[in-house]
């Protein structure tokens, strides 16, 4: 999700239309949302460079405050590094992130 949290901290247009509605998802239906520390590392660097360190660590504080964490451990990576079918590293990492986490889907904009 790490693109759609940038749209949405950086109001990015046109993303930030469809992500600021996902993460409107569960405020507004109850749905629980994550992301993972890498997501929120790729966010932190983006609205970090648009808006500076300050206002970009303010944001993504205020988005912890609001939506679960993911764990990127030693078995995950392995996982991702080992699965011969994952080209992207940092995707898998994503997909065992979530499949960890008993997510039931994952939303990108791949």
């Amino acid at each position: 999700m790490p693109i759609s949290l940038v749209a949405t901290l950086n109001r990015e247009y046109p993303s930030f239309n469809w992500s600021a509605r996902l993460l409107s998802l569960h405020e507004n239906h109850n749905i629980q949302l994550f992301t993972s520390p890498l997501c929120l590392t790729i966010t932190f660097y983006f609205a970090a460079k648009k808006s500076g360190e300050i206002v970009a660590k303010k944001k993504i504080e205020l988005l912890c405050e609001n939506i679960g964490i993911t764990t990127i451990n030693q078995e995950i990576t392995e996982k991702a590094a080992k699965n011969q079918k994952i080209n992207d590293f940092e995707e898998g990492l994503q997909y065992y992130s979530a499949l960890h986490q008993k997510c039931d889907c994952i939303v990108t904009e791949d």
